[in-house]
């Protein structure tokens, strides 16, 4: 017999019909921790000569190269 799969968005979606504030804080707190996750792999990355090329590439800016 297979397991039932866990409705993630189903949960959230009935969670945020019934205590919307919390479901907020929910929310905002995980974006906020991708945002620092994201925010510390960028600079990390831009310490790098590779890592700025790289960085400069995602941007559509040709990097001057020496």
């Amino acid at each position: 017999m297979a397991a039932k799969k866990f409705d993630f968005a189903g949960f959230w979606a009935q969670k945020c019909r019934t205590d919307f504030k919390k479901c907020q804080r929910e929310v905002f707190r995980f974006n906020d921790a991708q945002n620092a996750l994201a925010n510390e792999f960028y600079t990390r990355l831009a310490r790098t000569p590779q890592g700025r090329r790289k960085i400069l590439a995602l941007k559509g800016i040709r990097a001057a190269t020496p």
